[in-house]
């Protein structure tokens, strides 16, 4: 069990957060070909069983990519929009929106590499700073009910730590602000690996 109640450790996780985020966003201006901002509003450590509270009601509907990490430090990666922010990002990448609780192939597909290339390149910013190997896997798509969504992919895919990482984040295009939220949920010792290399055990 990895607690994070040293304010340097907090402040260490905070940073890996912020300048995975910046990777995140540059490496979508890339892909898009056209200018992409990212801010994050908070970034936070709070207990597993809190990730559900954080995002909003059981029934919402929302779009989630779990993209696993394996390696030094394995977990799992969530990057989950509401149904408003799916759409606006629908909008930026294809052109198109989605309405009920359906979702084409297309749809979902251009969300998958989107989440993609963000937690890829988050998973990146920590194995730079850190020094660490991770690895992505194949990603996992769901457009689903929040509870429904959490409750047959994360949770059913393994043991985790009790503490996760959330970063609330804005992808900004043109003034548009695409509200997200994203999640780093270690594995059982991952957060004291990502600490040892930082010098922080």
């Amino acid at each position: 069990m990895a607690e994070v109640n040293d304010s340097l450790k907090m402040d260490a996780l905070k940073e890996i957060g912020n300048i995975g985020i910046a990777n995140a966003a540059t490496a979508l201006a890339q892909f898009l070909a056209r200018r992409i901002d990212m801010d994050v509003p908070e970034a936070v450590v709070i207990g597993f069983d809190e990730i559900l509270q954080r995002i909003g009601s059981p029934e919402e509907l929302v779009a989630c990519v779990f993209l696993g990490i394996k390696g030094d430090a394995p977990g799992t990666i969530l990057f989950i929009f509401n149904q408003e922010s799916t759409n606006k990002l629908l909008k930026l990448v294809i052109g198109t929106e989605t309405t009920g609780y359906e979702m084409d192939e297309f749809s979902a597909s251009a969300l998958k590499e989107i989440c993609n290339i963000l937690a890829g390149s988050f998973a990146q910013a920590i194995s730079s700073l850190t020094g660490l190997t991770l690895l992505s896997e194949v990603p996992l798509f769901s457009y689903d009910m929040l509870a429904a969504t959490l409750s047959t992919g994360l949770i059913a895919s393994g043991a985790f730590d009790d503490q996760v990482l959330v970063i609330d984040t804005n992808l900004i295009e043109q003034g548009e602000k695409i509200k997200g939220h994203f999640f780093f949920v270690p594995k059982p010792g991952s957060l004291q690996k990502i600490f040892a290399a930082l010098g922080l055990s």
